[in-house]
């Protein structure tokens, strides 16, 4: 609840305030404190994701630079598995990603450069509040997350892989469908894409399903969404609630993707038009997953010695 009472209150005291990079702002704090740093470190990394969301909403006018802006990220990240924090660190690709694609614009008619240093107070002040809740409230039952670490071969395999995918999804997405929507084909790539196909075959099916269920409940819910102040709390406190679900109660990951995509769509939809926002979640969600199946097969490839030495 205290997470989510600034969302609430802004909106109650300005109708537009709910906007993307808040919540980007508490995903990626949410990720970035499973390392367990102290928080001052923690405050250093939010800096660091504020500016690449910054330097993201720059890029948008510009497909190819930022489609190798994307991609760096990208295997930035996906080289941390290495030392097994890839997991963690994938949070910051998909926070840059879905900026990119569609940077808020908060103040009509004024400067761009306005509207990217709100992106960036947003996105930071979303962390920091975040990180106070958490200390304050979840500090004794913080999960703390490190993977297996793996080879340093596979690590690169799967960090050149992962940036080559979002940085030509990103170029693509740029020149032909700049919204916001469309970045969910990105977040779906960056999220089950692994170093294991089985792996990311159980992700794929998942989030499928996953998405299909939390589609079922948007619809469900859709009266909701004429109410704005009340879609934002309910939104927020489903969209806090899933991740609760998967990163403290350990549960069922496709249970996850359906809280978070009821919660996605109700927050992104306008009065009366859930079904179309519904609709743009499932395509793009779709295309994601069918993506993900040339990219697990290159790392397969890239990979195929090792795992021979292995056996």
């Amino acid at each position: 609840m205290a997470i989510a009472l600034p969302t609430v209150l802004g909106v109650a005291v300005w109708p537009h305030f709910i906007r993307s990079s808040w919540f980007f702002g508490m995903w990626a704090c949410i990720f970035l404190m499973l390392r367990g740093d102290q928080w001052w470190l923690s405050v250093i990394k939010f800096v660091g994701v504020t500016v690449l969301g910054m330097t993201a909403a720059v890029l948008h006018p510009y497909p190819l630079f930022g489609g190798l802006f994307l991609a760096v990220v990208a295997a930035a990240a996906a080289w941390s598995i290495r030392r097994g924090f890839e997991s963690v660190y994938r949070v910051i690709p998909i926070v840059v990603s879905l900026t990119i694609v569609a940077p808020e614009v908060q103040f009509q008619g004024r400067s761009s450069a306005v509207n990217i240093a709100w992106i960036g107070l947003m996105m930071f002040c979303g962390s920091l509040w975040t990180m106070v809740c958490w200390r304050g409230i979840l500090e004794r039952d913080r999960p703390l997350v490190k993977n297996e670490e793996v080879t340093t071969k596979t690590a690169a395999a799967f960090a050149l892989v992962l940036g080559v995918c979002i940085g030509v999804a990103g170029v693509v997405i740029l020149k032909w469908w700049p919204e916001h929507v469309a970045g969910w084909t990105m977040l779906t790539l960056i999220l089950i894409i692994q170093t294991d196909a089985a792996e990311t075959i159980s992700l794929g099916e998942n989030r499928i399903t996953g998405t299909l269920i939390g589609l079922a409940i948007a619809l469900m819910l859709s009266p909701i969404a004429n109410y704005v102040l009340f879609a934002t709390a309910f939104g927020t406190l489903l969209f806090l609630y899933a991740f609760w679900w998967r990163l403290f109660a350990h549960r069922s990951y496709r249970v996850f993707v359906a809280l978070l995509t009821s919660a996605v769509v109700l927050l992104n939809s306008p009065p009366k038009h859930v079904d179309v926002i519904a609709m743009d979640r499932l395509v793009f969600t779709l295309a994601g997953v069918a993506l993900a199946v040339p990219a697990m097969v290159m790392i397969r490839i890239l990979t195929r010695n090792e795992r021979h030495a292995s056996t």
